[in-house]
């Protein structure tokens, strides 16, 4: 072989050479191509999953949106060839240097990516762990600092309702999520451990629990109320008369045919106690009676017995026969220590069952429990109704442990709507469905469920 085959045999072995590394740098590159297309895949998985998370919570369980986030940390290579690719994800997210001149082991979460000693408690500024919770601007944060910073407290013993979280693994995302359980009121932003939901004493009117620092005033031996109710508290009979007439007043507005005898009827104020045993009933809840009395009138007629073949003879024996029954309000009782407003609406509320009564015509046929106490509800509600209106533009200030009264009655409104029994509940749903497709007019569903002895069909 002479001297220019050997330099031709060189040539092409170091061609093939240099065409094989091109090969294998480009076969690298395109398996740290694959890794980067991956891990972009999985953390948009790890977003989804987030977010269906998030839209988990619902009525008396509070999940943490943070902690429920599933965002699995991971640990990786940088790329090798670093350079071809978004230099964002190859940046620390805290210190903002890249990650081949300070390592090459880096931590994903947030959807961000950090250097491992840079994966930091944003509060504490202590290092995370693999649960951690995040803030509202997705910094990541320990689960006991976000408690202490954002999680709601107690109103009864003032601690973090984080005490009472529960850990769920979740197999599929490979981490761990965080559910928070507590009660609160219904109507007011009132939270509190379940733990007290049958512990701690409740206001006899607005129905919130009495904090530990913030007691409740006593009524007699089974009820308290609140700082907030007990401001506009009646009770005795004398305040009750005042504002019985400017329910009264509020009929007529409405009206309704308010009866003579209704302004004279007496109204009193009265225990608990009292209350039960007229009703001859323990019910815990009745805050309102009205008292009525029948009297049937009846005459006397001879009695004529036929005597012998063809005639009748007159003897002095004699019956009764029934004639006409009235009906009377002898009082209508209201328990005592309750706030203004919802005494009134409570008196709203018999007054009804006293124009039912005192209707000449009560008598011609029984009329259905349901359908009565439902219009007395309506009447109510319409009172709370309208003085909900009228206090709209009154200045007040409120607070978190304080409601005002305007809260208050807007609390005794909804609590008509949503009051689920099947007397005063179903019975005030039917009756305002009946008063709206009579034109709002109650005269006539009053005159129509008295004659007709049950609420007029819609």
């Amino acid at each position: 072989m002479n001297q220019n085959e050997k330099e031709q045999e060189f040539a092409w072995f170091g061609e093939s050479k240099a065409s094989d590394e091109k090969m294998a740098r480009d076969l690298a590159h395109q398996l740290d191509m694959k890794d980067y297309v991956d891990a972009q895949r999985q953390e948009q998985k790890d977003a989804e999953f987030a977010r269906s998370l998030n839209e988990a919570d619902s009525g008396f369980v509070a999940q943490d949106e943070a902690v429920a986030a599933a965002l699995c940390l991971s640990e990786q290579e940088v790329p090798k060839n670093s350079d071809t690719l978004p230099s964002d994800r190859f940046k620390c997210f805290t210190c903002k240097k890249p990650f081949h001149t300070f390592g090459t082991r880096t931590v994903e979460a947030c959807q961000r990516t950090y250097h491992k000693s840079c994966f930091l408690c944003i509060a504490c500024q202590a290092p995370l762990g693999k649960t951690f919770a995040v803030d509202n601007n997705n910094n990541p944060i320990h689960s006991d600092c976000y408690s202490t910073l954002y999680m709601p407290t107690c109103v009864v013993c003032k601690s973090s309702l984080a005490n009472s979280s529960t850990q769920v693994l979740d197999r599929n995302a490979r981490s761990l999520s965080q559910s928070y359980t507590y009660a609160r009121h219904p109507f007011f932003d009132w939270k509190y451990c379940s733990k007290h939901e049958n512990s701690s004493q409740r206001c006899s009117s607005c129905n919130r629990v009495e904090p530990n620092d913030a007691p409740f005033n006593k009524i007699d031996e089974s009820r308290v109320i609140c700082l907030a109710c007990v401001r506009s508290v009646i009770l005795d009979s004398d305040e009750l008369q005042p504002l019985f007439l400017s329910v009264l007043d509020f009929l007529d507005q409405l009206d309704v045919c308010v009866f003579p005898e209704m302004r004279s009827i007496p109204v009193l104020s009265v225990g608990a106690a009292a209350l039960n045993d007229a009703q001859n009933s323990s019910h815990s809840q009745c805050r309102g009676l009205c008292l009525s009395e029948k009297s049937t009138s009846s005459i006397s007629v001879p009695v004529i017995k036929r005597r012998g073949i063809g005639g009748f003879v007159e003897e002095m024996s004699s019956r009764f026969v029934p004639g006409q029954t009235t009906s009377s309000v002898t009082a209508i009782l209201i328990l005592s220590g309750l706030p203004r407003t919802l005494t009134a609406s409570i008196l709203a509320h018999e007054c009804v069952h006293a124009w039912f009564k005192l209707h000449p015509q009560f008598n011609n046929i029984d009329i259905d429990k349901q359908s009565e106490e439902g219009v007395c509800q309506l009447v109510a509600y319409l009172y709370l109704k309208k003085q909900i209106e009228i206090n709209s533009s009154a200045p007040a200030e409120a607070s978190e442990i304080h409601p005002t009264d305007q809260q208050l009655s807007q609390f005794y409104k909804f609590s008509l709507e949503n009051d689920r029994s099947p007397v005063y509940g179903d019975g005030f749903r039917l009756a305002f469905k009946a008063y709206t497709a009579l034109g709002n007019s109650l005269p006539v569903l009053l005159n129509l469920t008295n004659s007709d002895g049950r609420l007029p069909p819609c």
